[in-house]
This record gives structure tokens, C-alpha cells and sequence, in this order.
């Protein structure tokens, strides 16, 4: 796991390849917690983590 921004923590399998994408305490951090109820990530890259 590897936290890239405040309370926002990236998953990676054994290979290096993104598994998931955590927002620690996002009902706190959202004025409306039923905002986060759709993520639409667009043009995702394949990632993988550096020096896998």
C-alpha cells in the first residue's frame, strides 16, 4: 500500500499492477457523503509502481 495524497492509499498485487484505490475517512472529507456514491475515473492509465 502506498498513500499518494492525504488519506488517499493505492493497492498494488506482488507484480507492481494497481489493485485498488482507498479514500481513508471519505464520509468526513465529503460535505455530502452520498456524493461518493458513483467514481468515474477517466483516461486511467495502466499503472504500476515504480521499481516493481
Amino acid at each position: 500500500m502506498e498513500e499518494v495524497a492525504p488519506g488517499v492509499v493505492l493497492d498494488w498485487d506482488r507484480e507492481g499492477r494497481l489493485l485498488g484505490i482507498e479514500i481513508l475517512d471519505a464520509s468526513h472529507r465529503l460535505s455530502d457523503p452520498k456524493s461518493l456514491s458513483r467514481l468515474l475515473l477517466e483516461a486511467l492509465p495502466v499503472w504500476e509502481k515504480a521499481g516493481a
